[in-house]
């Protein structure tokens, strides 16, 4: 434990902090991770166990703050899925998703049950989502023109902490569902961004691609057509 500790700290003077934003740091007690490098550590779990179909749960146990620096300690669990299981085929169409509680990123809490009546988007994304980033304007812009009739949020596996940074220099007018680790494992979802629609009795109907880039006549990227997701929420309103 001392030489984590004496890690840990190493780490910090090389960061650099300021007093009123601590750097977080995440450890199984053998090794420390910065939040990003716990992020990829997750994702490359997911799709590795995924494969056998396992789902993977993470917790965090035990925080500890030491100066400028808060140690979030955590585990994972695997659970082997009922038999005819597959990972990447779990989502039935016309059945309700997994109810579990999603966290808002005010910190209540919220079922996909609670909003039946009208259809739901779920957008799922990271902050460090390069693509996902991109196609916020353009998200923003659908949800603007179906606010009334659907339901949009925004899923992710990141604390609220780092959301609200990233909403401080980032426009995104979605509903937030942070730490959504068990959710997002229990959908399969091994790739961001990811959409799936959901109709207005809570039943699953498909799920899509993010919006994605496409190359222009002079060789460079741009953003291609929200074409898909706004015909996928037109047959969700004819439904």
């Amino acid at each position: 434990m001392k030489h984590l500790l004496l890690l840990i700290f190493a780490l910090a003077s090389l960061v650099g902090f300021t007093q009123d934003k601590p750097k977080v740091f995440y450890s199984d007690g053998k090794r420390v991770m910065t939040a990003e490098t716990f992020d990829d550590f997750k994702r490359h779990m997911r799709l590795k166990l995924g494969k056998d179909g396992l789902q993977v749960n993470f917790n965090i146990y035990k925080k500890l703050t030491r100066n400028d620096s808060l140690i979030r300690y955590f585990k994972y669990t695997t659970k082997k899925a009922d038999p005819g299981f597959h990972y990447f085929e779990y989502l039935k169409v016309g059945k309700p998703l997994p109810d579990l509680p999603l966290q808002q990123l005010n910190g209540d809490t919220m079922h996909l049950s609670d909003l039946k009546g009208k259809p739901i988007v779920l957008n799922f994304w990271h902050t460090r989502c390069f693509p996902c980033i991109k196609e916020m304007p353009l998200l923003n812009k659908i949800k603007e023109d179906y606010a009334d009739q659907v339901h949009f949020l925004a899923v992710t596996d990141d604390d609220p902490e780092k959301v609200n940074i990233f909403l401080n220099d980032h426009e995104f007018h979605f509903t937030h569902i942070v730490r959504a680790d068990e959710f997002s494992d229990t959908c399969g979802i091994l790739a961001v961004p990811k959409f799936f629609y959901i109709d207005k009795n809570g039943n699953f109907l498909e799920s899509g691609r993010g919006i994605g880039f496409i190359k222009g006549e002079d060789g460079k990227l741009r953003m291609g057509s929200d074409a898909h997701i706004r015909g996928a929420i037109d047959d969700l309103l004819k439904e």
